[in-house]
């Protein structure tokens, strides 16, 4: 299987980084990760969670991405504001904001897609730097997915504000034949599944999905001690 290629990006553009994450022994994290409570962890400048809006957009007709704009515009305080809307059964984001210890390690795993006609990516972004197996530290990080390389990348990293964002990308090309990788746009957006503490799993739908689809990319976060590698 062919290394994973992941990018760095810097100003809205991504420049390659072709590496593999460094090779060694994969320990479990069972029980290890609460350790981190006894380090030093500063406090997450997290909003506190606002109220959810109980409306159900998935039969308005409107695309994810309308329907949170127009969430939004009942909401002028950022407090109050719902971070994500119903639809269906299902609470659906655009981004997720993750608290995590300042320092760990970080894992990014594809678990399952539909189909690979549109290409599909994961980018994390934080305040700080994930550390990359030459020592070079970047704030942000653009996984695509690829069934011919590994499925999963994993990083050291380290978070000013004890924060990692988190989003889905999709590529869209348009009429002119203008290549773009997007995110938050048209019917992009993902349900969460809470594992553990430290492991999410995101249900993920790329944006030109009619309706969407939220099988279309599922993928899982795992957050544990910067020096045990993680189980996927």
């Amino acid at each position: 299987m062919g290394k994973r290629q992941s990018l760095s990006i810097k100003r809205h553009w991504a420049k390659p980084y072709d590496r593999r994450p460094e090779s060694g022994h994969r320990s479990g994290i069972r029980g290890a990760y609460f350790g981190l409570r006894r380090q030093k962890r500063r406090k997450s400048r997290m909003p506190p969670i606002p109220p959810m809006n109980d409306f159900d957009y998935s039969t308005s007709g409107l695309s994810i991405q309308e329907a949170m704009v127009k969430d939004i515009k009942k909401y002028p305080s950022k407090i109050k504001r719902p971070r994500s809307i119903r639809w269906g059964s299902h609470r659906i984001q655009s981004a997720d904001l993750l608290d995590v210890p300042n320092e760990g390690r970080i894992r990014l795993a594809f678990l399952s897609w539909t189909n690979t006609t549109v290409k599909q990516a994961v980018d994390i972004s934080l305040k700080g730097n994930f550390w990359l197996a030459d020592g070079t530290g970047v704030s942000a990080l653009r996984t695509s997915l690829d069934p011919h390389l590994e499925n999963f990348v994993e990083y050291p990293y380290t978070a000013n504000d004890s924060v990692i964002q988190i989003w889905n990308v999709y590529e869209m090309t348009y009429p002119a034949g203008q290549v773009i990788e997007e995110r938050m746009t048209r019917n992009a957006g993902f349900w969460i599944e809470i594992v553990s503490p430290n492991e999410r799993i995101y249900h993920s739908s790329h944006g030109l999905c009619n309706p969407p689809d939220f099988e279309s990319l599922v993928f899982k976060i795992s957050i544990g001690p910067r020096k045990l590698r993680l189980l996927s």
